[in-house]
Protein backbone atom coordinates (compact mmCIF):
# COMPACT_ATOMS: atom_id res chain seq x y z
CA UNK A 1 0.00 0.00 0.00
CA UNK A 2 2.75 3.15 0.67
CA UNK A 3 4.48 1.91 -2.36
CA UNK A 4 0.86 2.78 -4.31
CA UNK A 5 -0.13 5.75 -2.53
CA UNK A 6 3.56 7.17 -2.87
CA UNK A 7 3.53 6.12 -6.43
CA UNK A 8 0.16 8.07 -6.92
CA UNK A 9 1.73 11.53 -5.42
CA UNK A 10 4.92 11.33 -7.39
CA UNK A 11 2.74 11.26 -10.33
CA UNK A 12 0.27 14.08 -9.32
CA UNK A 13 3.37 16.05 -9.19
CA UNK A 14 3.65 16.63 -5.52
CA UNK A 15 6.72 17.93 -4.28
CA UNK A 16 9.42 15.39 -3.38
CA UNK A 17 9.56 15.40 0.37
CA UNK A 18 6.09 15.66 1.05
CA UNK A 19 5.48 12.35 -1.18
CA UNK A 20 8.91 10.38 0.89
CA UNK A 21 7.23 11.89 4.35
CA UNK A 22 4.01 10.48 3.01
CA UNK A 23 5.37 7.18 2.47
CA UNK A 24 7.81 6.76 5.57
CA UNK A 25 4.67 8.05 7.49
CA UNK A 26 1.84 5.42 6.31
CA UNK A 27 4.80 2.22 6.38
CA UNK A 28 4.93 3.41 10.02
CA UNK A 29 0.93 3.21 10.40
CA UNK A 30 0.48 0.16 8.71
CA UNK A 31 3.18 -1.51 10.71
CA UNK A 32 1.85 -0.64 14.14
CA UNK A 33 -1.38 -1.52 13.17
CA UNK A 34 -0.46 -4.79 12.23
CA UNK A 35 1.91 -5.75 14.83
CA UNK A 36 4.78 -5.59 12.53
CA UNK A 37 6.65 -3.34 14.40
CA UNK A 38 6.75 -1.24 17.69
CA UNK A 39 7.64 1.84 17.68
CA UNK A 40 10.96 1.49 18.58
CA UNK A 41 11.84 -0.56 15.58
CA UNK A 42 10.07 1.20 13.25
CA UNK A 43 11.92 4.45 14.58
CA UNK A 44 15.45 2.60 14.78
CA UNK A 45 14.87 2.10 10.84
CA UNK A 46 14.16 5.48 10.19
CA UNK A 47 17.28 6.52 11.90
CA UNK A 48 19.28 3.61 9.83
CA UNK A 49 17.63 4.82 6.48
CA UNK A 50 18.44 8.97 7.47
CA UNK A 51 22.16 7.56 8.53
CA UNK A 52 22.61 5.90 4.87
CA UNK A 53 21.04 9.17 3.20
CA UNK A 54 23.53 11.24 4.74
CA UNK A 55 26.28 9.31 3.62
CA UNK A 56 24.97 9.63 -0.22
CA UNK A 57 24.42 13.41 0.56
CA UNK A 58 27.72 13.57 1.99
CA UNK A 59 29.26 12.07 -1.27
CA UNK A 60 26.88 13.37 -3.55
CA UNK A 61 28.06 16.69 -2.25
CA UNK A 62 31.36 16.06 -2.47
CA UNK A 63 31.73 14.80 -5.97
CA UNK A 64 29.74 18.03 -7.10
CA UNK A 65 32.27 20.24 -5.89
CA UNK A 66 34.79 18.15 -7.64
CA UNK A 67 32.95 18.81 -10.84
CA UNK A 68 32.49 22.32 -9.92
CA UNK A 69 36.48 22.32 -9.63
CA UNK A 70 36.87 20.38 -13.39
CA UNK A 71 34.26 22.58 -14.76
CA UNK A 72 36.60 25.37 -13.75
CA UNK A 73 39.48 24.52 -14.80
CA UNK A 74 38.20 23.60 -18.13
CA UNK A 75 38.13 19.69 -17.75
CA UNK A 76 34.75 19.91 -18.40
CA UNK A 77 34.72 21.11 -21.81
CA UNK A 78 38.30 18.81 -22.90
CA UNK A 79 36.03 15.94 -22.00
CA UNK A 80 33.12 17.15 -24.15
CA UNK A 81 35.92 17.43 -26.95
CA UNK A 82 37.53 13.98 -26.37
CA UNK A 83 33.85 12.48 -26.24
CA UNK A 84 32.23 14.59 -29.28
CA UNK A 85 35.33 13.88 -31.35
CA UNK A 86 34.11 10.80 -32.39
CA UNK A 87 30.33 11.40 -32.51
CA UNK A 88 29.06 12.00 -35.89
CA UNK A 89 26.05 13.69 -35.35
CA UNK A 90 22.88 12.97 -32.94
CA UNK A 91 22.60 8.79 -32.75
CA UNK A 92 26.44 8.56 -31.89
CA UNK A 93 26.10 11.48 -29.04
CA UNK A 94 23.13 9.66 -27.64
CA UNK A 95 24.88 6.40 -27.28
CA UNK A 96 27.82 8.55 -26.41
CA UNK A 97 26.23 9.92 -23.32
CA UNK A 98 24.66 6.25 -22.48
CA UNK A 99 27.89 4.76 -22.62
CA UNK A 100 29.97 7.13 -20.34
CA UNK A 101 27.11 6.53 -17.70
CA UNK A 102 27.22 2.99 -17.81
CA UNK A 103 31.10 2.55 -17.80
CA UNK A 104 30.87 5.06 -14.96
CA UNK A 105 28.59 3.55 -13.16
CA UNK A 106 30.25 0.37 -13.53
CA UNK A 107 33.97 1.32 -12.64
CA UNK A 108 32.63 3.80 -9.86
CA UNK A 109 30.18 0.66 -8.52
CA UNK A 110 27.75 3.75 -7.94
CA UNK A 111 24.58 4.78 -10.73
CA UNK A 112 23.70 8.04 -8.37
CA UNK A 113 27.77 9.67 -8.44
CA UNK A 114 27.92 8.20 -12.14
CA UNK A 115 25.09 9.90 -13.19
CA UNK A 116 26.08 13.34 -11.65
CA UNK A 117 29.62 13.49 -13.00
CA UNK A 118 27.97 12.76 -15.97
CA UNK A 119 25.28 14.89 -16.21
CA UNK A 120 27.24 18.13 -16.87
CA UNK A 121 29.21 16.82 -19.85
CA UNK A 122 25.52 14.98 -20.85
CA UNK A 123 24.15 18.92 -20.85
CA UNK A 124 27.01 20.42 -23.22
CA UNK A 125 26.79 17.30 -25.94
CA UNK A 126 22.67 17.51 -25.80
CA UNK A 127 22.91 21.32 -26.57
CA UNK A 128 25.30 20.63 -29.63
CA UNK A 129 23.04 18.07 -30.82
CA UNK A 130 20.00 20.05 -30.03
CA UNK A 131 18.97 16.45 -27.31
CA UNK A 132 15.75 17.48 -24.87
CA UNK A 133 17.26 17.90 -21.16
CA UNK A 134 14.00 14.76 -20.24
CA UNK A 135 15.53 12.08 -23.04
CA UNK A 136 19.22 12.93 -22.16
CA UNK A 137 17.97 12.73 -18.28
CA UNK A 138 16.73 8.95 -19.48
CA UNK A 139 19.31 8.02 -21.25
CA UNK A 140 21.96 8.66 -18.34
CA UNK A 141 19.98 6.90 -15.85
CA UNK A 142 18.93 3.86 -18.03
CA UNK A 143 22.29 3.69 -19.27
CA UNK A 144 24.10 4.06 -15.46
CA UNK A 145 21.06 1.53 -13.81
CA UNK A 146 21.37 -0.69 -16.42
CA UNK A 147 25.37 -1.50 -16.42
CA UNK A 148 25.48 -1.33 -12.77
CA UNK A 149 22.81 -4.32 -12.57
CA UNK A 150 24.67 -6.75 -14.13
CA UNK A 151 28.30 -6.14 -12.75
CA UNK A 152 29.99 -8.67 -10.42
CA UNK A 153 31.01 -6.51 -7.86
CA UNK A 154 28.02 -4.20 -7.52
CA UNK A 155 26.54 -4.36 -3.48
CA UNK A 156 23.08 -5.91 -4.88
CA UNK A 157 25.10 -8.67 -7.18
CA UNK A 158 27.08 -9.65 -4.24
CA UNK A 159 24.29 -9.63 -2.11
CA UNK A 160 22.74 -12.15 -4.69
CA UNK A 161 25.02 -14.54 -4.96
CA UNK A 162 25.63 -15.03 -1.75
CA UNK A 163 22.26 -15.43 -0.66
CA UNK A 164 22.06 -17.82 -3.56
CA UNK A 165 25.41 -19.67 -3.47
CA UNK A 166 25.92 -18.94 -7.08
CA UNK A 167 28.07 -16.89 -8.96
CA UNK A 168 27.40 -13.89 -10.98
CA UNK A 169 27.38 -15.75 -14.55
CA UNK A 170 24.54 -17.74 -12.99
CA UNK A 171 22.01 -14.37 -12.03
CA UNK A 172 23.16 -12.64 -15.35
CA UNK A 173 21.59 -15.03 -17.64
CA UNK A 174 18.37 -14.18 -15.76
CA UNK A 175 18.88 -9.97 -15.48
CA UNK A 176 15.82 -10.29 -18.33
CA UNK A 177 14.38 -7.06 -17.72
CA UNK A 178 17.96 -5.02 -17.91
CA UNK A 179 18.98 -6.24 -21.14
CA UNK A 180 14.90 -5.29 -22.29
CA UNK A 181 15.53 -2.20 -21.00
CA UNK A 182 18.67 -1.31 -23.08
CA UNK A 183 17.69 -3.11 -26.24
CA UNK A 184 14.95 -0.84 -25.79
CA UNK A 185 16.90 2.38 -25.66
CA UNK A 186 18.78 1.06 -28.16
CA UNK A 187 16.08 1.02 -30.33
CA UNK A 188 15.04 4.55 -29.82
CA UNK A 189 18.35 5.48 -30.42
CA UNK A 190 18.41 3.83 -34.15
CA UNK A 191 15.15 4.58 -34.59
CA UNK A 192 15.27 8.23 -33.88
CA UNK A 193 12.00 8.33 -32.48
CA UNK A 194 12.46 11.37 -29.61
CA UNK A 195 14.36 13.84 -32.10
CA UNK A 196 13.06 17.58 -31.86
CA UNK A 197 11.23 16.39 -28.56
Amino acid sequence: MPYVVVLVMALMGINVALVLFGGILLTGIIGLAQGTVDIFTWSKGLGDGMADMFSISMVAILVSGIIGLVRYYGGVEWLVAKITGWIHGRKGAEYGIGLLSGILSAAMVNNTIAIIVTCPIAKVIGKKYDIAPKRLASLVDIFACSFLCVMPHDGGMLIVTQLAGTSPLDVMKYCYYVYALLIAACITIQLGTHEGK
